[in-house]
């Protein structure tokens, strides 16, 4: 099952800005790949989204945990936040998301 995943924003008129970050794939197995969209950083990709340099810079797990994602296309599956999707990227298996 494939699915975007992108951070939403409100700008300073009131609208919603959409972000997508990364894209999960089954990869057979019962595992997962995750592209990520134009990130080198993902730390420094957050702190653009977040416009808060000083808030995040120096604690990139509570950037993890803070950062909402949203699924565009699909179930989410657990994922609910950039340190997820960092931990299926990582490990490649929905069941390690919340471990």
């Amino acid at each position: 099952m494939a699915t975007t995943f992108a951070v939403i924003k409100e700008n300073k008129e009131g609208e919603k800005i959409r972000y997508d970050i990364a894209h999960r794939r089954s990869i057979g197995g019962g595992k997962v790949g995750i592209e990520w969209f134009n990130i080198n950083s993902i730390l420094d990709a957050i702190i653009i989204l977040e416009g808060v340099e000083d808030y995040y810079s120096n604690d990139y797990e509570r950037c993890k945990r803070d950062i909402k994602v949203h699924a565009m296309d699909n179930t989410a599956q657990g994922v609910r936040n950039i340190g997820d999707l960092i931990k299926l990227d990582k490990y490649g298996r929905l069941d390690n998301v919340n471990k």
